[in-house]
């Protein structure tokens, strides 16, 4: 489907990236790195606070791949777990687990903007074109693809108005330049919520050690806290429904929400805003089809899950990863490679999504409630203290991201919360009745 073609960037198939975030930008260093012809369009307009502001361990290896941890690691807090609580302060604390060499039990929560900037640099130094353009398209009357560039944008990059890039790639994020144009269409989701957040000091992390995040119940939700140089990154994701309940701009409502909960509100009782308030909304979205005659979709632009355990931005490089591992490193570029590429994203947002709705239906703050009960046997050896260690470890191992797919890890977790939570105490019960809906 696409010829190889010669040029001053390198030889093989040449590469148009629409959107330089995380997907778009770490894919162009991968494709460096392989020699190719990478054009990366760069919309200089930008959020000054962008969600997705917390890793998963299994970032860390593609962030060495293609060589900026260290640089990502000077201006991050580093990230060694996580943790939920519910309303009432009942909480579970996990440390990411340690694997490997190769496989490290550390994360990062970064500042967004200066992330992105990173990998965008990177690819610049590994020889990537990056326009600062935010690139246009259009369909194609071509038998070679159905989308194709802008002659304006055609001009941008240093092309003629024949020369166009054997591949686009759509790693516009939520934009979803591609999927709009081709009005191709999309599965949503079950949830409808809307994400508020803004960065504080004088804001109590409450981590129970280095970098944790902490995630907790709310009525007809959920908070988050992510401690990151500056300060904190502290958010709440509802419904718009129960948002009116707080007032009616975001600023209103989040600091209405904040106070209305009694943990976030002794927590934040000295809070200092650093930022203004910035806001997501229908973010469940997964594409139908990834993929065409010239084009693949990239990150965001193919789908999100939930920001529920931070999977954004990983899912972000590991799309990257993907599609260079699956399709680009093949001389001759085959359908069936596409479509494996597709099916092996399919397959992470499936995961990360049957391991998100364990928090939504309440079931893993439940196994939080019944938790006590099973450490209170004395001895290690005792059935419950056995099943306590094995089911912690096997969270733990999902929420790096490393085990999120493994089929003993889910096997594990799923029994447990959909058996030895039938054996609830009145308190768990009464628990439960004030989970997120």
């Amino acid at each position: 489907m696409a010829g190889c073609v010669k040029t001053m960037l390198g030889i093989g198939p040449s590469v148009a990236i629409v959107g330089a975030g995380p997907a778009g930008a770490t894919l162009a260093c991968l494709l460096r790195q392989r020699g190719l012809a990478v054009y990366l369009f760069n919309d200089p307009v930008r959020r000054p606070l962008l969600v997705g502001e917390s890793l998963v361990s299994a970032a860390t290896p593609i962030l060495r791949k293609i060589g900026v941890e260290s640089s990502v690691a000077a201006i991050s807090h580093i990230k060694l777990g996580a943790g939920f609580r519910h309303a009432d302060g009942t909480r579970v604390d996990f440390r990411f687990p340690h694997y490997s060499e190769h496989r490290p039990g550390y994360a990062y929560n970064i500042p967004r903007p200066q992330f992105d900037d990173i990998l965008l640099q990177r690819a610049r130094a590994l020889g990537a074109h990056v326009i600062q353009h935010r690139a246009g398209v259009g369909r194609s009357a071509s038998h070679q693809r159905e989308i194709q560039l802008t002659a304006e944008s055609l001009r941008h990059a240093g092309l003629a108005e024949h020369e166009h890039p054997d591949w686009l790639i759509d790693a516009s994020g939520r934009a979803r330049v591609f999927s709009r144009c081709l009005q191709l269409p999309a599965d949503k989701g079950l949830r409808n919520d809307v994400a508020h957040f803004a960065h504080f000091r004088q804001f109590d992390s409450e981590s129970a050690f280095a970098g944790q995040v902490l995630l907790t119940a709310a009525e007809h939700g959920w908070f988050w806290q992510i401690p990151l140089p500056q300060g904190l990154s502290v958010g709440a994701v509802m419904n718009k429904q129960a948002w009116s309940r707080y007032g009616r701009a975001p600023q209103e409502q989040l600091d209405n929400a904040l106070n209305a909960h009694p943990l976030l509100a002794r927590a934040g009782a000295q809070r200092e805003a650093i930022s203004d308030v910035a806001s997501y909304a229908r973010y469940q979205l997964i594409s139908r089809q990834a993929f065409g005659r010239g084009w693949v979709l990239l990150g965001d632009a193919f789908g999100f899950v939930d920001p529920m355990l931070s999977p954004g931005v990983y899912m972000a490089l590991e799309s990257a990863n993907q599609l260079d591992k699956v399709v680009f490193s093949r001389q001759t570029i085959k359908p069936q490679q596409l479509q494996r590429y597709c099916e092996n994203l399919r397959q992470w947002h499936r995961a990360w999504q049957s391991l998100i709705e364990y928090f939504y239906n309440g079931k893993l703050l439940t196994m939080a409630a019944v938790r006590q009960d099973m450490l209170a046997q004395s001895r290690w050896w005792q059935p419950g203290r056995l099943m306590e260690s094995l089911v912690s470890r096997a969270l733990a191992g999902m929420t790096t991201g490393y085990k999120v797919q493994s089929k003993t890890c889910n096997k594990l977790f799923t029994y447990s919360c959909d058996h030895i939570c039938k054996n609830l105490t009145e308190v768990a019960h009464r628990q439960i009745a004030r989970l997120p809906r």
